[in-house]
């Protein structure tokens, strides 16, 4: 979980810093559910029936894709851990 959270925040570091138009669209290509969750997510702390987001949903929309990311990543080892512990098991009975 920690090098999902590290990867993805140096993505999005590298993205804030740089604004590459490349950058996000992989970023939010190999990343959908985190896309998702943070849409899902930035309506409940900003008003966005606005023409153009408040300024401040950039940043909470980062952090979101971030959380998001580290969520799979912990979601996904704890699904390998379980399904190892399993072959382990069954080859030993």
């Amino acid at each position: 979980m920690l090098v999902g959270f590290f990867a993805k925040g140096t993505a999005l570091f590298i993205w804030h810093v740089f604004r590459t138009a490349t950058l996000m669209n992989v970023l939010t290509v190999y990343d959908p559910l985190g896309v998702r969750l943070a849409d899902a997510v930035l309506p409940l702390f900003f008003n966005m029936r606005r023409i153009a987001p408040p300024a401040g949903a950039f940043p909470v929309f980062e952090i979101v894709l971030v959380l998001a990311f580290g969520l799979q990543c912990l979601v996904l080892g704890l699904a390998f851990n379980e399904a190892r512990r399993l072959l382990v098991r069954t080859r030993t009975a």
